[in-house]
């Protein structure tokens, strides 16, 4: 019987190991190299970026396009003056166009693959943006280089309605982001629903439910 309750004794002790063992093989190490899990507040904090890009150019296009009609109705103003104007509202739209190209581009945190469908969605829709900020440098490079006050009138007016173009693209962009937000996931909706920057951006879509964990 003592070899019994000792043989038993022992399989116990060899059973706690074993157990012991895989529960310290289920256990993720410190150390390791794989990507923590994906969070609805990355995937938030990427919307807003989308977002900020977004309202960031639409508000330098406005402004660049404002400047403009100013120039081009104004008959006092030196060419000197228009050539400077013209040149900042440009360059202007160019910096926030690159910098949305960016945050188009960058890896989108948080839910994947749906956050992935989203981002490229956006990058195809963005296209026709980016093509109207570069037709409107393209008619400031015709200002800043105009010889003659013909060549200047003529290039300000055609400036004038690339920048119009310019504001069109953009009206189309910030429709296409909210088919965007209205066909994506649940969770990709979301994150645009409650990203601060994206508030007044997305207004028509309609609300989601927060996505559960």
């Amino acid at each position: 019987m003592a070899k019994s309750r000792v043989a038993v004794i022992a399989l116990s002790l060899s059973f706690a190991v074993l157990l012991a063992a895989c529960g310290d093989s289920d256990t993720p190490s410190g150390n390791g190299s794989g990507s923590p899990a994906p969070t609805p507040d990355a995937t938030v904090a990427w919307a807003n970026a989308v977002c900020t890009a977004t309202t960031d150019f639409e508000a330098t296009v406005q402004s660049a396009g404002q400047a403009i009609g100013v120039e081009a109705s104004n008959a006092t103003t030196s060419p000197d003056s228009v050539q400077a104007q013209v040149k900042d509202s440009v360059k202007d739209v160019q910096d926030s166009a690159a910098n949305l190209a960016r945050t188009l581009s960058g890896i989108p945190g948080g839910v994947v693959p749906q956050t992935a469908q989203a981002q490229q969605q956006l990058l195809v829709a963005g296209q026709q943006a980016q093509q109207s900020a570069d037709q409107l440098s393209a008619a400031g490079d015709q200002v800043a280089a105009a010889k003659t006050d013909e060549e200047l009138a003529s290039s300000v007016a055609a400036l004038k309605t690339a920048a119009t173009q310019a504001a069109d693209g953009v009206a189309a962009y910030r429709e296409a982001v909210r088919d965007v937000v209205v066909g994506s996931a649940e969770a990709v909706r979301y994150a645009f629903e409650a990203a601060p920057a994206c508030q007044g951006l997305i207004a028509s879509a309609p609300a989601s439910a927060s996505p559960t964990a």
